[in-house]
């Protein structure tokens, strides 16, 4: 316990030498990584309980992952030439709003390509945190 506790300290204590924005950046990547996992197990329990097979849910999910891997580096280069934190802002906006969309439309094609352009701002919010948290 005192060994979590000291990694705890040392972390606030990193934190505190951040500028406000780049703590706004810090937090949200953490609510990112919690809600996309509740998000993630909620979404497939769902989908199953509405009588999606496994395979589609693994579908979905493979969808997700291979969207955000084939436009990392494309959008790494049109990144350039926008706001990161606009665009970040946007990608949380339109990640949350496919997520909706998922469970109030829970039709198939719809849930196969939310989740393959959810993958594509995943892959945004992903690129555009490094150049921001460098930033502040």
């Amino acid at each position: 316990m005192n060994a979590l506790y000291g990694i705890l300290h040392e972390y606030h204590e990193r934190a505190k030498g951040l500028s406000h924005k780049g703590k706004i950046i810090l937090i949200s990547t953490i609510f990112l990584g919690i809600g996309q996992g509740i998000i993630g197990l909620l979404l497939n329990l769902f989908l199953y309980q509405q009588g999606f097979t496994q395979v589609f849910i693994g579908i979905v999910t493979f969808l997700n992952a291979f969207s955000s891997t084939l436009f990392a580096v494309p959008i790494a280069y049109a990144g350039r030439k926008f706001s990161y934190s606009r665009g970040l802002a946007l990608a949380f906006l339109l990640l949350g709003l496919g997520n909706l969309l998922m469970v109030l439309l829970p039709s198939s094609a719809i849930i196969l390509l939310l989740s393959f352009i959810g993958g594509i701002f995943l892959s945004w919010v992903a690129i555009a945190f490094a150049p921001l948290m460098t930033s502040f």
